[in-house]
């Protein structure tokens, strides 16, 4: 017969059988005068902990496993404890980087608090690997700073960073990086300035926004028949001189809150 040690005093000749309840074993330790459960049942906890990272919650798989959903939390806690730390795996056995870098932030929610957390990330473009995260209250210049330090701890250095429209990210991306080149989204570009004139509720704007996504294409495809560069150019200089009186207006009349519609930042996703 299989022999337990009391969780209490770690003790094994003094623990006896105690009975049971359903497949759970009962136990009594004669040292210290406490009770304690066992469950003779295999769980893989490997098995439970990918299930979750697939997106079945909790309660799930307290009904594929036959267990409470505080249990499978437990077993998924304690598996991810055993997980090396991201940045340190990090600084100990990689160094193979490339030097495109794609940056940006994911909001979630924290029990108890009022506003949420945001999981920094930065992904290298040509290799899919994230070397470094990092989890902070907001998406300020000290969170952003912080975290490309520790970019230089691993002596890395990237030379082009892609990101959306945050002023905080490329100030401090320019503070740690002196040299980088710092280039907007296209989608969250695009996304602002459908948010800025309401594309998706107003019609007024929406043949305006064609001619960008059009663009866009061209620049990225070099398609609709126009594959030189200098073709492409000239284009997207049409397109920009079509509509420049109306970014010109709508800067004037004190319309953009966030200067989204920059027109440098128009001119350079243009002519890029």
């Amino acid at each position: 017969m299989k022999k337990y040690t009391c969780p209490m005093c770690t003790s094994t000749d003094a623990v006896v059988g105690y009975g049971r309840r359903k497949k759970v074993l009962r136990y009594f330790c004669k040292r210290c005068q406490k009770h304690f459960s066992v469950n003779p049942r295999f769980l893989d906890s490997k098995a439970i902990l990918s299930d979750h990272l697939d997106g079945l919650s909790f309660r799930k798989l307290g009904r594929k496993y036959k267990m409470s959903p505080m249990k499978a939390w437990r077993i998924c806690e304690a598996e991810l404890q055993k997980l090396p730390d991201n940045n340190q795996f990090t600084f100990r056995y990689c160094n193979q980087f490339s030097t495109t870098f794609v940056f940006d932030g994911k909001y979630f929610p924290i029990a108890h608090q009022d506003y949420d957390w945001v999981l920094l990330w930065g992904v290298d473009y040509f290799r899919h690997d994230m070397p470094i995260i990092f989890v902070a209250p907001a998406e300020s210049y000290h969170t952003w700073s912080k975290f490309f330090f520790y970019f230089r701890i691993i002596q890395h250095y990237p030379q082009l960073l892609v990101c959306d429209d945050n002023t905080n990210l490329k100030m401090a991306a320019r503070k740690h990086f002196p040299a980088v080149r710092i280039q907007t989204c296209f989608n969250h570009f695009k996304e602002n300035i459908r948010r800025e004139l309401k594309i998706r509720s107003e019609d007024i704007y929406k043949p305006f926004m064609r001619r960008i996504e059009a663009a866009n294409s061209v620049l990225s495809t070099g398609k609709v028949g126009c594959n030189s560069p200098k073709s492409q150019r000239l284009i997207c200089r049409a397109i920009f001189n079509r509509y420049q009186p109306f970014l010109i207006r709508y800067f004037r009349c004190g319309c953009a809150k966030n200067r989204t519609l920059d027109l440098f930042l128009i001119r350079k996703a243009f002519y890029h």
